[in-house]
């Protein structure tokens, strides 16, 4: 048998978050994974497509992308794409900033 993949790896990761946050199980599971090399890390669209750097998830400990992994699925919940566009110039990349530092100190709590 071969090395683990990123896929297989990631697949994991999603059965950990699920196991770790079971109130978060259906959001992870419902994340469509579509790899991007190159992109260098994973984000999550509006309609939950997981985009993700195989060399990102390969380079990461499960734990740590189950954790990635709650938090792509919490701004399709909270509607972060949405709610963004529906505030007048808003500046995306500041409103993901703040979407994130929000979303990874309620991951940490939770932990």
């Amino acid at each position: 048998m071969g090395s683990i993949t990123a896929e297989m790896k990631l697949a994991g990761a999603r059965m950990l978050a699920a196991k770790k946050w079971p109130y978060m199980m259906a959001a992870v599971l419902a994340l469509q994974p579509h790899a991007v090399v190159g992109c260098g890390t994973m984000a999550v669209t509006e309609k939950g497509v997981l985009i993700y750097d195989p060399a990102f998830v390969e380079g990461q400990k499960s734990a740590h992308l189950a954790a990635v992994l709650v938090h792509e699925a919490q701004h399709v919940i909270r509607k972060h794409h949405r709610r963004a566009k529906a505030i007048p110039l808003v500046n995306p990349k500041l409103w993901n900033m703040a979407a994130d530092i929000l979303l990874v100190e309620r991951v940490r709590v939770v932990s």
